[in-house]
Parts: C-alpha cells; structure tokens; sequence
C-alpha cells in the first residue's frame, strides 16, 4: 500500500502479509548488524505482523549461538502461548482519518481530517520546510511565499528535536529523517493555531538510498500518532510543481544556487573578516534584503538586489584575502553537510580556526541527475514533450546559474565555478563504475580533481551507518596519494600542474558519521590532525596560515 523502491523490500512485505493472515504461521526477521534498507524494513514488518509474535535476529560477526538459541526457544514458548489465548479480539473501528493532498479538477487541495475540501493556497494551509541548512531553507521558503503558497522554514534543530524523533523511531534509522521527524513533532505540539492545516515538504525518491523511505516513515508517525490535519507532501507525485508553473520553478532554482554561494561567502567572511560579528550582521541584513525580493515583498530585479548587496559584502574588511586563506571542502551526505546541528557544527569549527569551508552545493545532485540520464544511466521514460522538456529546463537551469555565479564572484569572498558532473565524474570512473550511480562520484571527483590543487582538506560527512557515506570512504579514502591524483587526471584527459610536493604526498581527507551524540574522543583526535595537516598542505599551496588557530 505504501511506496516501497525496494524489490528485496517488496519481496520481505508480501511474504510478511501472508504470515500475518495465516494462522499457523509466524515470521522470523534475519538482519544485519548495521544494515541500512532493514533499518526501515524491519520496523516495516512488525508494524504488518501487529499484535502477532514475530522474532527479528539481528546477527554479526560476534553474536554468540546460545544467545540466539535462548531467544529461540523463548520466541517458541511465546507463539505457543499466543494460540492457547487465540485472542479473537477484534480492533477497534479507528475513526481518526489522516489529511492528504489530492490534485482535482482547477488545482490542488488539501482534504483535512474532516473531509473538508481546501485549496493549498488558503490562509489556513501552511507548508513546512524541514531545516537542511538556514539559509538554503529560509530562501526556498521565501519562493513558495512568492506564489501564495505559505511557507515556514523550519528552524536548524536542536537536542529537543533529536529526543522527540528519536522516540518514535528505533534509532537506527539514518540520522536526517529521525532530525526532520522531530522538527515536525515539535512544529505540531507547540503551533499557535491549533485549526492550521499542514502539509509537510518531505520528497520522494528511488535507488538504494534509505532517502526514498522518508516520506513512508513519516506517513507512519502521523498515522500513529493520530495527527489532525497534518499531511505530507511529496513532490514526485504533484506534477507541475503543484500546479504554480515555469515561473515558480525559476524562483526556486534562483534561490537555491544564491543560497550554496551565499553560504559559502557567509562562511568565508566569518573566517577571515577583521571583525567575524560585524560582517556576520552585514550579511544577514544583506541576505534578508535578498529573500524579500525573492518573495515580491521588495520590488526590484533579484540581480539587481545581489549586484547592490555584494557591493557592500565586498566592502567587508579582511585580515587575509580570500585567494591568500586555505580551503576546506566538506562534501558528502547532502542533509548532514548542510545542517548544522546534524553534523555538530564542524563547518563553524573549521571558520573558527581561521580555514574558509566551501560545503558542496546541494544543486550538483539536480545536475548529477540530469547527467545520468543524459549518459541513458537512469531511465525516466520521457515521452517526447518531457524530452523536450527536460533539455529546454537543463539549459535554462545552467544560464541562471551562470548569472548568479558571476554576480557573487565580484564579493571576493568566493570561486567562480561551474559545477561540472561529467568532469568530476571523469576523475573517478576508472576507480567506480557510472552505472554505480550515487555520492561516492562527486565526493571522488572533488577529492582526486581539486584535492591540494585547490582544496587543502577534504571532509566527507553524513550520517551513521550510511551506505553511501561508508562507500566513498572505502572508495576514495584509498586514492588520496599524488599518484592516484595524477593517474586520475590522466583518465580525465587532462594534465596535472603540481608544484611544491613530493610524490608521496597526500590529500588530507577525513570521513565522519554523526548520529547527532558528540563526537568520541578517537573522532575529535583526527579532527585535529586533520587541521594541522590541512594548514601544512596550506603552506606548500602558498597559502597564508599565521592567521589560523590549531590549538
């Protein structure tokens, strides 16, 4: 009944309805330690099997055979007792029906608990933005508020939103849904009108990424939570961008490139400004002159307004030039990189010693798409007009952020860079093959092309027990010594100019799984280490590092 992109998981929740409606049959979950798709499934499946004894074994290397043949014998005993009772008990008629969004006739509505029938643009419905990021989140919010559909950006978590998702999670589930989770029960229990009709922002998706379950599991806890209008929206099932048309969709696409840059200009001020307070205040006045043009609440050109605020970010004062400051990237797991409080603030320990942080933009995963399918590695079967389409909003996607990029440029307090799949993807091929499609392509790209080149430090974040995160880390982790840079410049049909290290140099590149507790002692070591090599790498790319703090 619920989306389910797993074969392996469609196969484990049919078997799981059979035993269910046998009475003569009881399930019996075999599981991994740490694996990623059972983190969903296995809740999946009790939720099926209800009041009716199941076992789940949850084996690795160190499980001792006695402990699962005690658990055996006591799962014996219990489904022995469970048909003595043959409860015959009937449920009760649940009368609690949840909201939904339902394209009809002249747009999209929103049907409440109560059957009431409201257009998404009413007053009353609101739409939520899970946090991914401040501003990333404030801008997009701003976009939908432009076109009457009212939008709250969801504020950066927090210990409380971890606790609240935590407790109707099991906790292995992967660190971004139990954080979005919580946003949105906090959201909920502390509303100040208690009638608003909500629809929360929470997309679908397919592949092996435990992503595409997200929307499920929340579906799940609202049902069981008995929520009243609270409904979530997932746009791969609204065409159209909810009916708002080629027009919204510019303004979203705007917001999000000025957001990856601006973030990356925030951060760079923060490091190197003369005074970190003053220039953050400049640049939140700034940006928030920058939302309300994307809203219409200011009337003017949205290039014209990021012309006039880069004017007086470029009047920042710097203790170093941003060419002259050392460069860490963080990359990674798309949510933990660009939410603070998820990956426990590591790009603001980085600003505070003095590294300016570029975060991987989130707009390369729109461009990774569209290159996949340009390279027929994923297949959306187009009928002609969505080809059309499709190549027509490429386009149009890369002139806009083209514009902008050169734009923030002029700020000083940033690269001018294209973002360039098929490049990055052209550094690592000959290591992973592309039709092992996923992150471990832009996080080997980044590394092995502008690692020491451009980069004194690579970061690779995400969430724990991530099977993309681990798989970059075992991919790239590998590959980070000049030789394997060279050789991957050479796949790329490109040429490395390298001076000032020796050839048994090496990238210095850290991977940290966070699922929101603070880091361990061995983890917050080679953090360290991993700074005392990034400013040594700095000093032989040229780079000024008096200004750095390391201890």
């Amino acid at each position: 009944k619920d989306y389910m992109h797993w074969e392996s998981g469609q196969r484990i929740l049919k078997a799981a309805e059979i035993v269910k409606r046998h009475p003569r049959m009881f399930g019996v979950y075999i599981t991994n330690f740490l694996c990623a798709p059972d983190s969903f499934l296995v809740p999946y499946f009790r939720r099926v099997m209800g009041t009716k004894p199941s076992l789940t074994l949850e084996l690795d290397a160190h499980t001792a055979d006695a402990g699962i043949n005690t658990r055996i014998d006591a799962f014996i005993d219990i489904i022995n007792n469970y048909k003595s009772i043959n409860d015959d008990q009937k449920s009760k008629t649940n009368e609690y029906v949840p909201a939904s969004i339902v394209k009809e006739k002249g747009g999209y509505f929103y049907i409440d608990s109560d059957g009431n029938r409201t257009d998404i643009r009413d007053k009353s419905v609101k739409l939520l933005l899970p946090s991914m990021g401040d501003i990333g989140t404030k801008a997009l919010a701003h976009a939908f508020n432009r076109y009457d559909i009212h939008t709250v950006a969801l504020p950066v978590g927090d210990r409380e939103v971890l606790h609240l998702g935590r407790s109707v999670t099991t906790g292995k589930e992967c660190l971004p849904v139990i954080v979005c989770v919580g946003a949105l029960l906090k959201y909920v229990r502390d509303r100040m009108k208690p009638d608003e009709k909500i629809m929360f922002m929470m997309p679908k998706a397919g592949g092996y990424c435990r992503f595409g379950q997200y929307h499920v599991l929340i579906n799940q806890v609202i049902r069981d939570k008995k929520l009243k209008n609270v409904a979530v929206l997932s746009p791969a099932m609204e065409e159209n961008y909810l009916g708002l048309g080629l027009r919204f969709s510019l303004m979203a696409w705007n917001s999000i490139i000025i957001s990856d840059v601006m973030g990356d200009i925030r951060d760079a001020a923060k490091a190197l400004a003369i005074n970190p307070v003053e220039a953050s205040a400049i640049f939140d006045k700034e940006f928030e002159k920058i939302c309300c043009v994307i809203d219409g609440s200011i009337k003017t050109s949205l290039y014209k307004q990021l012309e006039k605020s880069i004017r007086v970010l470029k009047n920042i004062p710097l203790k170093v030039s941003f060419h002259d400051a050392p460069i860490i990237m963080m990359t990674g797991e798309t949510f933990v990189r660009k939410d603070d409080f998820s990956n426990l603030g590591l790009a603001k320990r980085l600003v505070e010693k003095g590294f300016v942080v570029r975060i991987s933009p989130g707009h390369e995963h729109f461009y990774y798409a569209n290159f996949m399918i340009k390279n027929n590695l994923s297949d959306p079967r187009f009928n002609i007009l969505e080809k059309l389409n499709f190549f027509v909003t490429d386009l149009a996607t890369r002139y806009i952020e083209k514009k902008i990029k050169k734009i923030l440029f002029k700020s000083g307090l940033c690269e001018y860079e294209l973002t360039d799949i098929e490049d990055l993807v052209n550094h690592v091929k000959h290591i992973t093959p592309l039709a092992l499609d996923g992150e471990h392509h832009l996080v080997g790209g980044v590394t092995l092309r502008d690692g020491l080149s451009l980069y004194s430090g690579i970061i690779n974040v995400g969430p724990f027990g991530c099977m993309q995160l681990r798989f970059a880390d075992g991919v790239v982790s590998t590959q980070t010594n000049i030789r394997a840079k060279a050789r991957a410049y050479e796949e790329a049909g490109n040429k490395m100019e390298l001076k000032g290290f020796s050839d048994n140099e090496s990238i210095p590149f850290l991977t940290v799984e966070s699922d929101g507790n603070p880091y361990p002692q061995l983890l917050e070591a080679r953090f360290e280490n991993f700074s005392l090599q990034a400013a040594r790498i700095a000093e032989k790319q040229g780079k000024k590092t008096s200004h750095l703090k390391l201890h």
